[in-house]
């Protein structure tokens, strides 16, 4: 009795299953297991939140005065403003000691 294996048929099965595996993967990234994320619920909850700025877009709401209107709070108190700020100083600062290039002539790197 002669068997016969019909190999296309297999490599068909086996490339049509793999394929099945990586399109699972595709359409829930975030996997199926109790502690994975909820994907339509992520695409609903981003969906509404577009759909309520779409619709509010050329309604901003009036301008109107709060408790605090005349009080302004200043960002530095006087204390803190006779502060020397030193803010950081990039290594193109021209206060900087820098060797120049014109100094790679074969002269002593000391004396500029």
């Amino acid at each position: 009795m002669d068997t016969y294996i019909p190999v296309m048929t297999c490599l068909q099965f086996v490339f049509y299953m793999g394929w099945v595996k990586v399109i699972e993967g595709v359409l829930n990234p975030f996997g199926e297991e109790d502690d994975d994320f909820e994907t339509n619920a992520l695409i609903d909850r981003n969906i509404m939140g577009m759909m309520i700025v779409d619709q509010g877009y050329d309604r901003p709401p009036e301008v109107r005065r709060d408790p605090f209107w005349e009080e302004v709070q200043p960002l530095y108190s006087e204390e803190t403003s006779r502060i020397r700020n030193n803010p950081p100083r990039g290594s193109l600062d021209p206060g900087r000691n820098v060797i120049h290039p014109e100094c790679f002539n074969g002269r002593n790197l000391s004396s500029p």
